[in-house]
This record gives C-alpha cells, sequence and structure tokens, in this order.
C-alpha cells in the first residue's frame, strides 16, 4: 500500500471525511485528496500528525506495509466513501446520478458524525474528573470515615443559609424567558433594555474548554454544546459576542493575562514579578488584533461584559480586579516596563462580571483526588494530574492545531516528543509553584486568590449554580438525580458524600458543600467567601459592587453552556440574561 492508500484507509477507519480530516490538521480539504491520490507528500509535523491522529506509528505511514500483519489490503484503486462525494464534486465536473435525495443522506450522515465528535469533545471539558473514576469507590469510604471523625468532633451541619436549596424547585433553566434581545429574565421583571448601553460579551471557557482560533472549534462549539452554536446565535439577534482561547490548564492568573491580551490587542505579559516567581517567560503569544477595537474609549466598546463559565469565573474576576487595583508587586518590579493591566484605574473598562457554574471556593473534587492519591501513598495528587496535563502538551505539539495547551510561557510548546523534553515537561509543574489550574481550583488556592481578588463598585456581579443533586433517601448527603449527565454522575455521587475536612490553609468542607452540579459545589459557585453578596429574589432590582446571587437551577455542570440542554432552552437563557444585564443603569 502506497501512503495516500494508508491515509485513506486510516481516515475511513476514523469515520472522517477529507474535510473533517483536513479541519483537524489545519490544512486545506485539497492537501488531503492530493495525499491520499499520491500526487503530494504531508510535511514531517503532519506525518506525525496523523500517526496520533489515526493511532499509528509513523513507521507504518511511511515504510511498512502494515501495522497488523493480519490487516487486509485495500484495493489498488479503492471507490471512494460517502462521506467524500462533495470533495470529489468539487474537483470533477458534476454526477448527474446524484439525487438531491442522496445529497441530503449525505449531509445527514457528515451532521450525526459531527454531532458524535461534539459529544466526545464536549466530555474532555471533565477529563481531570475521569482520572478518578476508578476510585470513587474508596472516596465513598474515606468520606464517611471523615463523617464520622466530623459527628464526634462536633464539627458544624449543613449550613443553615442553605437548607432552603435543598428541597426548594426552582424554575428549569431559563424556561420561562423570552427569547431575543428585547426579553427580560424573571429575576428582573419588565424593564425594557436601553439599546445604547449594550455592550460586547466576552465568553471564556472554563477547565479544558476552547473557544475560537483553535482547531477543534471548527468541529465542536464549547458555547453551546451539542445543542446550538450559541455566539453564532447570540450575534443573529443584535449582541456583540467573542469567544477567545486561554490556555486550558493555566493559572487564573496566566489565564486574565492572556484574555487582557486578546481584548486590547498586543502581546501577552505575565509580569515580571510573577513570571519570575514561578520560573517562566515573561511574554506569550502575540495578538496583532484586538477583539474590542477601543475598549474603554468613548462608544459602544467603552466597557464589556465578561461571563465565565466553571474556571472562567476566577479568569473573569481576576481581570476585573487587576484592571481596577493593579498590581503592586508588578508595578514595583515592572518600573517604566509595567503592562497597563497592572497599573490600575480601569475599573470602568468592565461592565459586569457573570459567573455560570465557577469554583469560587474552590471544588471539594480536588480534596477528594488528593484523599484517594493519600490512601495509595501519593501525596498532592491534583499536582500530580496537572503534572500529567503539561506532559501531554510536551509530546503532542503536532497535533497542535486541534488541541492546544498553550503552555508557551514554559517553553513546552514547541518540543517533538523525546525523552528530554517529556521530562522537561514532567517537570515543569514542579518549578512552576502552583502557577497551574490544578492548584487554583482547590479551596487552598481558591482561597490564595481570593485574598487577592476586590470587587468593583461600579461593576455588576451575577452568579448562577446549578445543582443536580438531591437528598438521599437511604444514605446520608446527597446523591445525583436521573437527568444527570453519566460522566458526571461518579462524581456528584462522590461529591454529596464528602465531607468533614479542613484543609490547611483552614477551609473546612462540611455539609454545607454536598450539593453540587457535578464537578463544583452549590456553596462554591453562589460567591466568592470575601465578597459582599445578596440573595436576588424574582423581579428583585439588581445592586453594582456586590455579588448578585441567582437562585439555584436544576441541572449539571455542562447544563448552563448547552450539554443535554435543547437549542430552545440554552437560547433563551443567554438572550434573556443579557437582556437583563443591559436593562441595569
Amino acid at each position: 500500500m502506497t501512503l495516500g492508500q494508508k491515509i485513506q484507509q486510516q481516515r475511513k477507519n476514523a469515520g472522517l471525511s477529507q474535510m473533517q480530516l483536513a479541519e483537524a490538521l489545519d490544512v486545506s480539504r485539497q492537501s488531503v485528496s492530493k495525499w491520499e491520490a499520491d500526487a503530494a507528500t504531508p510535511d514531517t509535523d503532519k506525518i506525525r500528525a496523523l500517526s496520533l491522529l489515526f493511532g499509528v506509528s509513523a513507521d507504518y505511514l511511511l515504510f511498512e506495509e502494515s501495522e497488523n500483519p493480519a490487516e487486509e489490503e485495500t484495493p489498488s484503486d479503492p471507490a471512494p466513501d460517502d462521506a467524500d462525494t462533495e470533495d470529489i464534486q468539487e474537483s470533477e465536473s458534476g454526477d448527474a446520478s446524484h439525487t438531491d435525495e442522496d445529497a441530503d443522506g449525505r449531509r445527514n450522515d457528515i451532521q450525526r458524525k459531527k454531532k458524535k465528535i461534539i459529544i466526545i469533545a464536549l466530555i474532555c471539558f471533565s477529563a481531570l474528573c475521569i482520572l478518578i473514576a476508578a476510585g470513587i469507590a474508596l472516596s465513598h469510604i474515606i468520606s464517611e470515615q471523615r463523617l464520622h471523625k466530623a459527628e464526634s468532633s462536633s464539627l458544624p451541619a449543613d449550613s443553615e443559609l442553605y437548607t432552603d436549596i435543598n428541597n426548594t424547585s426552582y424554575p428549569e433553566n431559563g424556561e420561562s424567558l423570552p427569547s431575543g434581545p428585547q426579553g427580560t429574565a424573571p429575576e428582573q421583571g419588565n424593564t425594557p433594555v436601553d439599546a445604547q448601553s449594550r455592550y460586547p460579551y466576552v465568553l471564556v471557557h472554563g477547565l479544558g474548554g476552547w473557544g475560537d482560533g483553535t482547531g477543534i472549534n471548527r468541529i465542536a462549539k464549547y458555547w453551546g454544546a451539542e445543542s446550538c452554536d450559541l455566539a453564532a446565535y447570540l450575534q443573529s439577534v443584535g449582541y456583540e459576542v467573542c469567544t477567545p482561547t486561554v490556555g486550558p490548564v493555566s493559572s487564573a492568573w496566566d489565564r486574565a493575562c492572556e484574555l487582557y491580551a486578546q481584548l486590547a490587542g498586543g502581546t501577552v505579559d505575565y509580569g515580571k514579578a510573577h513570571s519570575e516567581a514561578h520560573h517562566h517567560a515573561r511574554y506569550g503569544r502575540t495578538y496583532p488584533q484586538a477583539l474590542v477595537p477601543g475598549w474603554g474609549e468613548n462608544g459602544p466598546h467603552a466597557r464589556v461584559n465578561l461571563v465565565g463559565h466553571s474556571f472562567g469565573g476566577a479568569t473573569v474576576r481576576l481581570l476585573a480586579s487587576l484592571l481596577a487595583f493593579g498590581d503592586a508587586a508588578e508595578i514595583a518590579a515592572g518600573g517604566d516596563d509595567v503592562s497597563a493591566l497592572f497599573t490600575g484605574g480601569k475599573g470602568y473598562y468592565i461592565n459586569s462580571v457573570i459567573s455560570l457554574c465557577a469554583p469560587h471556593n474552590g471544588s471539594s473534587l480536588t480534596c477528594i483526588i488528593d484523599d484517594l492519591g493519600d490512601a495509595v501513598g501519593c501525596s498532592n495528587t491534583t499536582e500530580l494530574i496537572a503534572t500529567l496535563c503539561f506532559a501531554c502538551e510536551g509530546i503532542s505539539a503536532p497535533v497542535r492545531g486541534v488541541y492546544d495547551l498553550m503552555l508557551d510561557q514554559f517553553g513546552i510548546g514547541t518540543v517533538t516528543g523525546g525523552l528530554p523534553e517529556i521530562i522537561n515537561a514532567l517537570s515543569t509543574v514542579t518549578r512552576s509553584e502552583n502557577d497551574h489550574a490544578g492548584y487554583d481550583l482547590s479551596p487552598d488556592g481558591a482561597a490564595a486568590l481570593n485574598a487577592r481578588i476586590r470587587t468593583v463598585d461600579t461593576v455588576l456581579y451575577l452568579s448562577y449554580s446549578y445543582s443536580t443533586t438531591k437528598n438521599g433517601m437511604f444514605v446520608s448527603g446527597q446523591v445525583p438525580t436521573a437527568s444527570t449527565l453519566s460522566v458526571l454522575y461518579p462524581f456528584a455521587l462522590a461529591m454529596g458524600s464528602y465531607q468533614g475536612k479542613t484543609t490547611e490553609s483552614g477551609v473546612c468542607i462540611d455539609g454545607a458543600w454536598r450539593e453540587n452540579d457535578g464537578l463544583v459545589s452549590v456553596v462554591s459557585a453562589r460567591y466568592p467567601f470575601s465578597e459582599p453578596y445578596t440573595d436576588c429574589e424574582p423581579g428583585a432590582a439588581l445592586s453594582r459592587g456586590v455579588w448578585n446571587v441567582m437562585p439555584t437551577r436544576k441541572g449539571h455542570h455542562g447544563t448552563v453552556i448547552g450539554m443535554g440542554a435543547g437549542k430552545s432552552r440554552t437560547e433563551t437563557f443567554y438572550s434573556g440574561l443579557f437582556a437583563m444585564v443591559d436593562a441595569v443603569p
């Protein structure tokens, strides 16, 4: 078999069309067609990318006759698959034998394949949790032991503040919200929208997520999931929306710096003091074109609305705080050469900060992970998982066009594999001094982050929490509901039964942490413990400078971004939410 025949065979085995393979490798469809026809040969980096994507060796593609001795040879002139028919039609004159009905069938097949890829890709955002699936049973034993210790030491029971949430049924996510930019959310009443106050919305993904500018975003949308292309819908009804990509496993600080550079345009500056303290490069990627041109100036781009899902909540909170108050350490270290992000006085750049299922106070799941590691003699397991993420970047540079971990500041974004590079990647987390998402997601890391974040008086803060658990009938604590996303079910179960731990910084994981959305406890998603808040009743006016905490809604961690939520429900929630924000003076 020739190289082209092998590429075609492996592509078909993977269920991909030429166009889908081209998008995954960030090349044109014509390039893939030429490869398969042996009219051109892929570059070395594309050969490596193909081998990783198909799960075969590069030697097999280039030299060996078969990856599997029992593998049958492909005919020398294989027939094109159905998914490639429209590709062939682009290079040849049309074939009259293909009817409109056949074309519709082929398009439906492609759509079904894309849906499947979307679902698989979106499940990857909880990959951190999947690594502990095999230890869920042990987590129950540990948590019960913690519970008995807690009872014997008279630790407080479930917080009285949250007992009303356990047995109260709230409306489904946005079901009663009107659609379109003129809609209003039920919490805000029927205040009309002032079109002059509408500013751009910036949607910031969570741990392991992505946005524009990545290969995976062409295959699967993070915002809208399998339900819809949320950004496209919001733009179609009159909102200006952007979905930037920041480091999927990077710290909140590094992500905030990357977000600022993309919105304002320019080179990422992680700060002289920060980069030296965490042993990585000070400067990162350059974004020559600002996502929000004229940001901070008079006009429609004077301010932005920051929307953060999951760990994106910490990212947008920190960005707003840095813009308003700056950072004394960076000013002292940088002198005249300091980024405008760290000089303060720019609180007016932000109109609102909206958090969706954000772990403001960390996730008890990191405690469960560390306890599981302790049980088998592995300390600081959360950091170990972060190390594995860094190592993946060290050996996956060839597939950067599909999924990019954006760890250039640590010098491991351009390696090509090999033992020295992998060892360097594995040791990077230790050298970083907790400069990664794994630490910031822990209760201790979140507490340290909260100590440096302040609310801005002129900014509107809103938080939405979701609950996919309920009081157990035959077991103590919370158990997942039947509608819980299957991949999150074991984690919701583990978190629902876990309590009785006090972390090194003094955070008490008590019964109030049990109700959760599968990844984040409701008590953590409602508001940061260190910041002022108010519980919002339906129809109540919203206040700036404090957290307006919305009633907890039914759903899991992915419901709010469209996972299993349905097109209408997802679109209606966001159009109503944005209309509510735009209506606030």
